[in-house]
């Protein structure tokens, strides 16, 4: 006989209805969040919605949860075992399950939703646990993770407990410590980013690893992301030498250069857009895309932003389910702009394309 829980499905369903409202009634303008009123800190990581529909953001002194009404911080407790173990977090992951993942500078950690607590994930070995970089699903169900000092990691579960076991089958063949991110593809090729060491590829098909050439790269390239694009093409991007997108045909990465720059400036991440578009966060040089038909980097215009983008450090992004787009900007805060646009266009200082008014009043 089939139950009806009113009680839980309000509690599942309330924080996402919380937020769609709370961002529909202050319009189609953009909002921020700082560390001024909102935020434990400016210093954005990463930013994830998770199952439930909070917003998650990920700083380096404490973490923050959103509802759409308010913030909840959480920071490390000095007597509590279950509390973060170190205000440095790093990066934040929801697997199938619903399970939240925490890294901080110190740890992995899970959140245990029911007592508000964080459950802290041991190292097979007895050595300092790895400083997580990422973590990715695969799609067999299995947790694996890129770190710094440890090579890949599998985060392995057994009677209902966790733990982190170096996968050392793999760490001897690509000889790199220090991974900055993994990523499996829709063929099932697991793509493996160093720091320093380039971009290698474990086949699905015969369980090979081949280091691929990065064609116009000056030296060994520190990967910082990696994505597919909607061509079925690879796309890094580097701290050092820019984005490269994978030929299928050629078998090699090439260099996709910037329209308006020679320069190499380091970028951060890589997000594909539910519309196919792949932005850029760059450290510095704000928010680029890939122009797919010229195979050029080009600026990713902001209609809505309060202010000027195009220095700034653009860390994380995050897609809701209303398809507005969140930006972590490092040393700021973040930048939520929304999906739906208002029937007046809006022209004024806040825009960065229609300012022809200035600050000036309209009577």
């Amino acid at each position: 006989m089939l139950t009806f829980n009113l009680s839980a499905m309000i509690k599942n369903v309330l924080p996402f209805l919380l937020l769609f409202f709370s961002l529909y009634c202050k319009g189609q303008n953009s909002l921020f969040f700082s560390s001024d009123e909102e935020l434990s800190n400016s210093l954005i990581n990463s930013i994830i919605q998770d199952s439930k529909g909070f917003i998650w953001i990920a700083t380096e002194n404490g973490l923050n949860r959103y509802d759409g009404h308010k913030f909840i911080h959480y920071h490390k407790g000095f007597k509590s075992v279950k509390s973060l173990k170190n205000n440095f977090v790093h990066y934040l992951f929801e697997d199938s399950k619903q399970r939240l993942w925490v890294t901080t500078l110190t740890g992995l950690q899970l959140f245990d939703r029911k007592t508000e607590t964080f459950l802290s994930v041991h190292s097979s070995k007895k050595s300092a646990p790895p400083h997580l970089t990422k973590i990715i699903e695969r799609k067999d169900g299995s947790l694996w993770a890129s770190s710094h000092g440890y090579g890949i990691v599998n985060i392995a579960e057994s009677n209902g407990y966790f733990m982190t076991v170096a996968n050392q089958s793999i760490n001897n063949l690509i000889k790199a410590k220090n991974i900055n991110s993994l990523y499996e593809d829709s063929n099932g090729d697991l793509w493996i980013g160093t720091h320093g060491s380039g971009i290698f590829r474990l086949s699905n098909s015969n369980q090979t690893v081949s280091r691929l050439s990065l064609i116009g790269a000056t030296n060994d390239c520190s990967v910082s992301d990696i994505c597919e694009g909607t061509d079925g093409n690879i796309y890094i991007s580097t701290f050092d030498n820019g984005v490269f997108q994978f030929s299928l045909s050629k078998k090699q990465f090439t260099k996709i250069y910037d329209t308006s720059s020679s320069k190499n400036y380091p970028c951060k991440k890589l997000y594909l857009l539910t519309n196919g578009q792949l932005i850029i966060g760059t450290d510095g040089a704000g928010i680029k895309k890939i122009d797919t038909k010229l195979n050029r980097i080009v600026d990713y215009k902001l209609i809505k932003a309060p202010f000027k983008i195009d220095h700034l450090k653009v860390h994380d992004f995050l897609e809701d389910r209303e398809k507005n787009l969140w930006i972590g900007i490092y040393q700021k805060g973040v930048l939520m702009i929304p999906n739906s646009t208002n029937k007046f266009e809006y022209w004024g200082s806040k825009s960065l394309t229609n300012n022809i008014i200035g600050s000036n009043s309209v009577m």
